[in-house]
């Protein structure tokens, strides 16, 4: 499975772009799938899953709406591990930490962000690519179609 990380400051455009690019992606009939790392509880203060996770003990809150929530800190591996065997491509939201082809949104891109392949709507770095505009289909033809390609050797 292919893995790319879309981070930068909030309200930057992350989400939208990535929303690009899963409608593009499916378009084309590559699976793929996200993960995005959420910043805060969300387990509203006194309700009986947040009296749980008080605990300690590893919960589970499964959710009408398909929220899932654990109170143990879940890593990406975890995630990853409850995806579809399938999956072509993982775009993940939010997760700088962890190693990994990297697509920097908005302004402030670090000059020494690991895995750091490009800038989208910000100054990018020296020899990173740079795409101007929070453009799905120029991040899919530049960073993902080639990542694709990498990965199955062609």
């Amino acid at each position: 499975m292919t893995e790319v990380h879309f981070v930068g400051p909030s309200g930057a455009g992350k989400t939208t772009l990535i929303l690009g690019l899963i409608a593009l992606l499916q378009r084309d009939h590559v699976s793929v799938a996200a993960i995005k790392h959420h910043h805060g509880d969300l387990s509203p203060e006194r309700k009986d899953s947040a009296r749980l996770f008080a605990t300690g003990t590893p919960t589970v809150l499964l959710a009408a709406d398909g929220v899932l929530e654990m109170a143990v800190s879940p890593t990406l591996d975890d995630a990853k591990r409850r995806l579809p065997r399938a999956t072509r491509l993982l775009l993940v939201e939010g997760i700088k930490e962890y190693p990994g082809a990297k697509v920097w949104v908005g302004p402030g891109c670090p000059a020494d962000l690991p895995g750091l392949l490009a800038v989208v709507s910000g100054p990018a770095p020296a020899p990173c690519l740079h795409i101007p505009d929070r453009d799905p289909e120029a991040v899919y033809r530049q960073v993902v179609k080639p990542l694709l390609a990498a990965a199955t050797g062609r």
